[in-house]
């Protein structure tokens, strides 16, 4: 709108003389320029009435973006590091200082290797010495094996010297058979003489075959005297015994009655107490019919003891035995001079005391006899040879034993000088073993994660000196954000960055969930275990990006959770309102058709918050779209859509159609139908697969 024009009073100009003249051509000005200062004036007035007029709404700038149609997918991110399935800490058998360490941090070792050793000095001391113990040993062993043959040879020796004494035992046997030859008259005379004592000796045993006859009256007697005394001693006790006997029957048939008499009591207590309980349901009448019987028994009992007892005290007193008693004397007096009479009967016989008289002369006869075989010279000097070969048969047979005892002793030597080796060897064998002790060694295959020693330091016995792992066992163990771990689940799979391996993609498998989150200064997590489909080139300990695809949601309306306002408090389940624009028709017809895109959010589990990026690309480049529209004027309009799945940036609703322009972040005074002003742009996203 144009500036009114300014009055002329208010115009500067210069200052003439007034003359005729100027007076007409100013009057002719006047009326040429009059139409187009009213012109003027009318415009200015009209510019001032529209200015004083009251104005409506203001237009208000909005940002907005365009809805699409795509994939909307869930992540959820962690970092964490590669771990060993076994890790093995090592330590020392035994304390000291170290001396080497030979291995570091991340070198791989085969099992068997020397990892570490201590101090040994003094180890390798005691070592020597008992290496010198053993070469001791040894030769006291060669000692004691070449005395054993020693022995030997000396008991082959005096072994040959045993046929020469048996033969010499056999030369003078043969000549006491000669001599003895010549004695065969005198072992004659001998043998007559001990046919002879033969004789007598048959002569005493018929004798005294008589006497022991004789001997058996006489026992026959002693057995008579013995009854006969027996019988008197029985008369004369007959008569006090009979009255002890029938007192001690009384007494034991009253102990009787009295037991019979309190059985019967205490049975008769149990029948009426199972009469009882029968009464109240606790007992069985045949409980109640046994009882009864035991009852019935009892008095049985009691009636019989009576009986007995009045059969005891019934019993009359014993008769007088006294002609029992002298009947018993006379018999016994008889016996005993029957015993007298068979006594001296044995005593007095005349056969017997010759015929023992008649066995010492023939016994003396053939002692006659031997003593004068015995006084032949020849029998004497024979035996006499015999004597001294058999002395010198039994002197080498003691020699032979004595030299195999000098065996025996000699192999004791060998037994023992072998077990000094022995023990002395054992030793060594100690002490190299305890030498071992200083030694770490690595168990198995593995890699060096951790040397905890030093040259010079102690090592502790109940301490890691080094510790080893197995990289061919790896996992990828993931803390992740507690509001995010209910998305996971055990066998999803897993695309995993490792800080140390840039450009090389490694997947994996959940393959465990802590059921207990763990709490930090950082917050709660919930951690994850990864297996790694590929071990090669990890190293334990290295730092990974884990990112598991929670949701993957295609061909679904995408719109920015910041245009979507969900009712707080009760309120439909998913139903919310965006604000949407109705673009002018020069804009509607330059806008484009809808791009497909994809909404990703990625969640970080080590930050603790949550990062989401959006970016849009179209279905044929797949590339961001730069927006060089200018900024243009539209009508808000508010709608109601249903919320389903979603991301920290983007929505999947129904309930409006891709390409519909929406207001973001959502506004808080607009009103239904105000003109607003945006910029068309669409919303950020991560590219993705359409």
């Amino acid at each position: 709108m144009s500036a009114p024009t300014q009055p002329e009073s208010l115009t500067s100009t210069p200052t003439t003389p007034t003359t005729p003249t100027t007076l007409r051509k100013t009057k002719k000005a006047r009326r040429k320029w009059s139409p187009w200062l009213l012109l003027a004036l009318a415009a200015g007035a009209a510019g001032a009435t529209y200015l004083l007029l009251p104005k409506g709404p203001p237009v208000q700038e909005v940002q907005a973006a365009q809805v699409r149609q795509g994939t909307l997918i869930r992540t959820v991110t962690g970092t964490g590091q590669a771990q060993s399935e076994t890790s093995q800490k090592l330590t020392f058998s035994a304390q000291g200082t170290v001396k080497e360490v030979l291995v570091a941090v991340g070198d791989q070792v085969r099992r068997g290797d020397v990892l570490a050793r201590l101090e040994d000095a003094a180890q390798q001391r005691d070592i020597e010495t008992a290496q010198a113990a053993v070469r001791s040993s040894e030769a006291d062993l060669t000692r004691a094996l070449a005395e054993v043959e020693r022995a030997r040879g000396e008991v082959a020796r005096v072994q040959d010297e045993v046929p020469k004494a048996q033969a010499e035992v056999t030369r003078a046997q043969a000549e006491v058979e000669r001599a003895a030859g010549q004695g065969q008259q005198a072992q004659g005379d001998i043998a007559k003489a001990q046919a002879e004592v033969t004789r007598a000796q048959a002569e005493v045993e018929r004798a005294a075959g008589e006497g022991v006859r004789a001997q058996g009256d006489i026992a026959k007697a002693q057995a008579e005297v013995a009854r006969a005394q027996a019988d008197l001693n029985r008369a004369r006790s007959a008569g006090g015994d009979a009255q002890r006997e029938q007192q001690r029957e009384i007494s034991k048939a009253e102990l009787v009655l009295q037991g019979a008499q309190a059985e019967l009591q205490a049975a008769n207590s149990r029948l009426s107490l199972q009469q009882s309980l029968q009464g109240a349901g606790a007992a069985s009448a045949q409980e109640v019919q046994s009882t009864r019987q035991e009852r019935d028994e009892a008095a049985r009992r009691v009636s019989q003891a009576q009986a007995d007892l009045s059969f005891a005290r019934s019993g009359s007193p014993a008769p007088s035995n006294a002609a029992a008693i002298q009947q018993a004397e006379a018999g016994l007096k008889a016996a005993q001079a029957s015993l007298r009479q068979a006594q001296s009967a044995a005593n007095t016989s005349p056969a017997v005391k010759q015929a023992q008289a008649t066995l010492v002369s023939a016994q003396a006869g053939v002692r006659q006899a031997q003593s004068a075989a015995d006084t032949s010279p020849a029998v004497k000097q024979a035996q006499a040879l015999l004597a001294s070969a058999q002395a010198g048969m039994q002197q080498a047979r003691t020699a032979v034993q004595q030299a195999r005892t000098g065996v025996q002793q000699a192999q004791a030597g060998v037994k023992q000088a072998q077990a000094n080796l022995d023990a002395a060897r054992l030793k060594v064998q100690n002490l190299r073993a305890a030498l071992r002790d200083l030694e770490l060694r690595a168990p198995a295959d593995g890699v060096v994660s951790a040397v905890n020693i030093s040259v010079g330091n102690p090592a502790a016995a109940d301490k890691a000196a080094i510790e080893l792992i197995d990289p061919a066992q790896l996992y990828l163990e993931v803390p992740f954000d507690e509001t995010r771990s209910p998305d996971l689940t055990v066998g999803q799979q897993v695309d995993i960055e490792f800080d140390a391996l840039p450009g090389e993609d490694i997947s994996g498998q959940i393959e465990r969930i802590d059921p207990v989150a763990q709490t930090s200064v950082q917050g709660s997590r919930v951690k994850a275990r990864i297996a790694l489909s590929s071990t090669e080139r990890v190293r334990p300990g290295y730092t990974a990006l884990a990112t598991v695809t929670t949701l993957k949601q295609p061909n679904v309306t995408l719109v920015p959770l910041a245009a979507i306002r969900e009712p707080e408090g009760t309120g439909p389940k998913g139903q919310a309102t965006v604000w949407t624009l109705l673009p002018s028709a020069e804009q509607a017809a330059g806008q484009s058709s809808s791009a497909t895109t994809v909404s990703t959010v990625t969640t970080s589990a080590a930050t603790s918050s949550t990062v989401s990026t959006v970016s849009t690309t179209t279905a044929a480049q797949k590339s961001t779209v730069q927006n060089t529209q200018p900024a243009v004027q539209g009508t808000a309009r508010l709608i109601t859509v249903t919320v389903g799945q979603r991301n920290t940036n983007e929505a999947a609703v129904s309930g409006i159609p891709a390409g519909t322009w929406v207001i973001m972040p959502y506004p808080e005074d607009l009103t239904e139908g105000q003109t607003v002003k945006y910029q068309p742009q669409d919303g950020g996203g991560k590219v993705g697969e359409p």
